[in-house]
């Protein structure tokens, strides 16, 4: 998905995944336009869009100094899922922490 203003692209939303597995979520916003409900948007639509597919679940990792987009996935019923620790390597070396969010779409019964 992409949000687009003017004919310039502003901001993307990726989604991959299936019936079967959750749709990783990839979401990047224009600087400029950050903090003016893009992401929101873009969140809203992939939403609708894993129900229409039946989805599983949609799934998103963000970086733990994210606090805007921490707050965006919160604000739209994502749950906190945990965080992977040094799960990316830098270009420096540095290991960085993410958060993993999952929103649940099709609710099913676990196995007893």
């Amino acid at each position: 998905m992409v949000a687009v203003v003017g004919g310039e692209s502003i901001g993307y939303l990726t989604a991959v995944g299936s019936a079967r597995d959750p749709a990783e979520l990839g979401l990047g916003v224009a600087k400029v336009w950050r903090s003016h409900g893009v992401g929101t948007r873009l969140v809203e639509a992939a939403i609708a869009w894993g129900r229409a597919h039946d989805v599983l679940k949609l799934a998103v990792e963000v970086f733990p100094h994210n606090r805007p987009t921490l707050h965006l996935f919160e604000k739209l019923g994502f749950e906190r899922e945990g965080v992977r620790r040094g799960h990316y390597r830098r270009r420096d070396g540095a290991l960085w922490d993410v958060v993993a969010y999952g929103l649940p779409l099709v609710r099913t019964s676990t196995p007893t």
